[in-house]
């Protein structure tokens, strides 16, 4: 069901967090997790694992072993492209649960991967002290998959600025995003809400008939 669902990702990302405060003392330290009845077992329990019905459950954790996470820098292509595409299914989760906020946290990270330019964010000393392998190119797949998690990236920055009711920041994600794909409907339709939130009506016709140009059925824009 729905609470079963959601008690799995919220569990999920409550390991993670009690995996990540171990890390700051070592390996073999402890967690303890506490996992609410509601999104558990609920109030009918677990016969087979003789959990009775609007029982909290603990787990302890032990931590095993860890790989420590690389720094953006440190990263080819081909890494970065695998971490965008994690914090975009992070990302996901956290708009689906109206956690706006948090959701345009993820999204921002897309873009600030797999943007060009400087890409540096380590600490100088670790760049000092150790040698930087030599990062592998991206080939055309790679290109082209990073084009597209850099649209969804700004795409869904925009949804977000929109949820939390700032319409400056939407346009500005929707002019990133249709530098890379000018017809891309969703962002042109989303610099029209923009617009609007900002009360500039007439812009907002005008980004809603670039939207018709395209697709001259879109009914969101007809309708707009």
């Amino acid at each position: 069901g729905i609470n079963a669902e959601y008690g799995k990702q919220w569990y999920q990302r409550r390991v993670r967090e009690a995996v990540v405060s171990t890390q700051s003392t070592g390996k073999g330290e402890t967690a303890k997790v506490t996992v609410k009845s509601l999104y558990a077992y609920g109030n009918v329990g677990n016969a087979d694992l003789a959990v009775p019905g609007a029982a909290d459950l603990t787990y302890l954790l032990t931590l095993e072993t860890f790989e420590q996470a690389k720094y953006k820098y440190e990263m080819d292509g081909a890494e970065k492209i695998k971490f965008a595409e994690q914090v975009k299914e992070m990302g996901t989760q956290y708009f689906k649960e109206g956690k706006y906020d948090l959701a345009l946290k993820k999204y921002k990270l897309i873009t600030d991967y797999l943007e060009e330019g400087d890409d540096f964010d380590g600490d100088e000393s670790d760049s000092d002290s150790e040698e930087v392998k030599e990062k592998k190119p991206m080939d055309k797949a790679d290109e082209d998959r990073a084009k597209v998690l850099l649209l969804a990236g700004f795409s869904n920055q925009a949804i977000c600025h929109l949820k939390l009711g700032d319409g400056n920041a939407a346009l500005k994600a929707c002019k990133d995003a249709l530098q890379l794909d000018p017809n891309n409907i969703k962002c042109l339709f989303r610099k029209g809400q923009a617009a609007e939130m900002s009360q500039e009506w007439e812009e907002a016709i005008n980004h809603y008939k670039a939207v018709l140009v395209v697709d001259n059925k879109n009914a969101a824009a007809i309708n707009a």
